[in-house]
């Protein structure tokens, strides 16, 4: 090597040192720790843990459609269900039970007939109240429930962050259970969306506590902030008005999950602990 070559390359050297550690790029640094902090933060919030005394079961059918709830269905009045499309499968599962389900989709269709306790609203569940659309608030308030006696189950393809993010606390003490498929997590790492996903999930902390978690394999992991997560992920909460709950090892997924991608492997989750 000559001397010239020599010299030039120990002047890039020094330079990409001096600008490792130049203001901006500690002031990068900085920025990029907080977001991780927060985002770890978070998903801690998600983090399961065993409700004391009841067991869990699997709800609606193999594969895609079907979720892992606590087993206790008592006093339960009404199920919500938000997002249905094609699969009725929780539905109908749910009304077997004697269970009135409400159901609110644009979109929502079935080819098996009518079913006596299932009620169908053709509208769109949304985080504010416009023509064609209705909130979470406003479906609780016509339920006209004692806390705790409702259940919830929505998958409205992304929708849920603004409807969690808006709804009052009055609402969510509707509900015993909650099921919920969160969309996006990979979009944590845009300020504003990782905003909007604290305020929904310290919404429903304060409410409930997750039970379960499963990742959908329709997605792939996503790393956010330098730390790898579900893109699209299955939350199971239950109400810590009616269950009392303590640490859990469990991983996930657990021998009642079954991938929502029939033919690929599901995605692994360990003690989902951040």
């Amino acid at each position: 090597m000559g001397l010239k070559t020599w010299l030039g390359l120990k002047s890039i050297r020094r330079g990409d040192a001096e600008d490792a550690y130049s203001p901006a790029a500690v002031l990068q640094c900085a920025e990029g720790e907080q977001k991780q902090q927060r985002l770890r933060a978070m998903l801690r919030k998600l983090t399961p843990k065993r409700a004391i005394g009841v067991d869990k079961l699997r709800v609606g059918c193999p594969y895609d459609g079907g979720y892992v709830m606590l087993d206790d269905f008592r006093g339960i009045v009404v199920a919500v269900s938000c997002g249905v499309g094609s699969n009725w499968a929780w539905d109908h599962e749910i009304a077997e039970r004697g269970i009135r389900v409400r159901q609110f989709d644009e979109k929502a269709y079935s080819s098996e007939g009518e079913w006596p306790l299932i009620d169908l609203t053709a509208v769109r569940i949304s985080g504010s109240s416009r023509a064609g659309q209705i909130t979470l608030d406003e479906i609780v308030a016509g339920l006209n429930v004692a806390p705790a006696t409702a259940l919830l189950k929505i998958d409205i393809e992304g929708a849920e962050w603004e409807v969690f993010e808006t709804v009052g606390d009055a609402a969510l003490s509707a509900f015993s259970q909650i099921v919920v498929e969160f969309h996006g997590l990979g979009r944590a790492t845009d300020e504003t969306r990782l905003s909007k996903y604290e305020v929904a999930i310290e919404k429903l902390n304060r409410h409930f506590q997750s039970v379960h978690v499963h990742g959908n394999n329709h997605s792939p992991f996503v790393t956010v902030h330098h730390v790898v997560v579900p893109d699209v992920i299955e939350i199971s909460f239950a109400s810590r008005r009616r269950f009392e709950f303590v640490d859990s090892i469990e991983t996930f997924p657990t021998a009642i999950d079954m991938p929502n991608r029939r033919f690929a492997q599901d995605l692994w989750l360990g003690t989902f602990t951040f």
